[in-house]
């Protein structure tokens, strides 16, 4: 961890603060007395090293960076996941670098990838998309493509999918074409498509995806702000 040496790197990390590049570390502090709250993990790749910044309560005022002899130093450090360091990484490099399926094998690897949403996005004429939810599955890590930022089922959800596909279509009295792609969608904001295709549907168009990709980012939004 870096420690805060110069003035410089404060105000790089004030910056960062600003242009909200940065993760929060899970947790605050309670004492009355104290001069912050809340603190935050910044990453800084000149160094591939991260700093902790202790940060006012309207969370957009950084107070001081931490050095490991502060009073407070053990305690936000001590909350730390590989998740926190990934999410700073991302928040800095961007998520065409670290991805969301990077930051679902993080969550998956702390035992956080449980209960996650699978859609099928099927297309009803030329202009239109409708997601169809078909259940939640539990993600592991190994179901995750990093290179590719993709998730592969198991052979068993893959063999449930078309009928309970089916039996949705038929619930709501849908004719839908013969194009469509599986998605997750996690309560975190993560979203990803499923490599496997199902039988009798053919890919979608790179236009509609990116239609997809852009309610998953809607979706994402959202989660970041309420957080």
């Amino acid at each position: 961890m870096i420690s805060p040496s110069t003035t410089s790197t404060l105000d790089v990390i004030s910056t960062m603060l600003t242009q909200k590049q940065f993760s929060w570390i899970s947790g605050k502090t309670l004492a009355p007395f104290q001069s912050g709250k809340y603190a935050a993990l910044f990453y800084l790749p000149e160094n591939d090293d991260y700093a902790i910044g202790l940060v006012a309560e309207d969370k957009c005022r950084l107070i001081s960076l931490l050095s490991p002899t502060d009073p407070q130093y053990a305690g936000w450090f001590g909350r730390i996941t590989s998740l926190t360091k990934t999410q700073a990484k991302r928040a800095l490099l961007g998520e065409n670098i670290i991805t969301d399926a990077h930051l679902l094998h993080q969550r998956a690897q702390l035992g956080n990838g449980k209960n996650v949403e699978i859609s099928f996005y099927v297309r009803l004429n030329k202009s239109s998309l409708k997601k169809l939810t078909l259940g939640r599955i539990d993600v592991y890590s190994e179901n995750l493509d990093l290179v590719n930022n993709c998730l592969r089922l198991t052979p068993l959800q893959l063999a449930q999918a078309p009928e309970i596909l089916a039996r949705i279509i038929a619930r709501l009295g849908l004719s839908p074409q013969p194009f469509g792609e599986l998605y997750l969608d996690s309560r975190s904001g993560e979203h990803l498509r499923v490599e496997q295709e199902l039988p009798g549907y053919a890919p979608l168009q790179p236009e509609e995806r990116l239609c997809v990709w852009r309610k998953g980012e809607e979706k994402h939004t959202r989660l970041s702000a309420a957080a």
